[in-house]
């Protein structure tokens, strides 16, 4: 009887024990916030949520021309761009035209061998990557696709990317 007794007394005990290790879960979860990286001729240019690629600029007090400093007026950007772009979420490419009359567009060169390009439709951006840029692991650099943006007119356009 005593065995008998013990031995229910064992059961009951792992059954317990069985049941408070299975109803223990954890759930974890990493966020990381929106990212873009940019680079042209080489050189990471921007990072962020959000990225202006400015072009002619507003110019501050300490930067007006004749005040007796030497300050480059133009940047040396004859109607394009090139830009590699990685990115760890959607994005778009919107801009604002700087006359009526000027036209601005964004041609998809190619994309690095661990990038992916997912274009999508919007009626008020430029471009629209609707998924993230790399499709491997790999550095950065070789998850980027790249953008040519032209433009008309004699002013470079400020250029925006942004997270979607």
């Amino acid at each position: 009887m005593r065995a008998v007794k013990q031995g229910l007394l064992w059961a009951l005990v792992t059954a317990t024990g069985a049941a408070a290790e299975a109803s223990t879960v954890h759930k974890v979860r990493f966020a990381q916030p929106a990212q873009i990286l940019v680079w042209e001729d080489g050189n990471l240019i921007a990072r962020g949520e959000e990225v202006l690629l400015a072009g002619e600029g507003t110019p501050t007090m300490d930067q007006i021309p004749g005040d007796g400093r030497l300050v480059p007026i133009e940047h040396g950007w004859q109607g394009q761009r090139v830009i590699s772009v990685a990115s760890n979420t959607a994005f778009s490419v919107k801009a604002h035209p700087l006359g009526p009359t000027d036209e601005i567009a964004v041609r998809l060169l190619g994309a690095q061998e661990n990038a992916q390009v997912r274009g999508g439709e919007t009626a008020d951006a430029l471009f629209r990557q609707s998924a993230k840029t790399a499709i491997r692991p790999g550095a950065p650099a070789s998850q980027a696709i790249e953008l040519e943006i032209s433009w008309t007119g004699d002013h470079a356009p400020d250029v925006y990317l942004i997270a979607d």
